[in-house]
């Protein structure tokens, strides 16, 4: 479990950082597919349409 945070965790944070950012990590994570950062680029992209819904209206 612990490596699969360690081989994850570079693209969780890079998810986090902007809407390009999380579109960059879902391409870093096509490859290998890692569970931890899977979960954390899906919750940023999310987290970004919303803050951008709220932007918007």
């Amino acid at each position: 479990m612990d490596n699969v945070i360690k081989e994850g965790k570079t693209t969780a944070i890079v998810a986090y950082l902007t809407m390009v950012g999380a579109l960059i990590a879902i391409s870093m994570n096509s490859d290998p597919k890692n569970e931890f950062a899977r979960f954390h680029t899906r919750q940023a992209f999310g987290l970004h349409l919303v803050f951008l819904g709220f932007a918007i209206f």
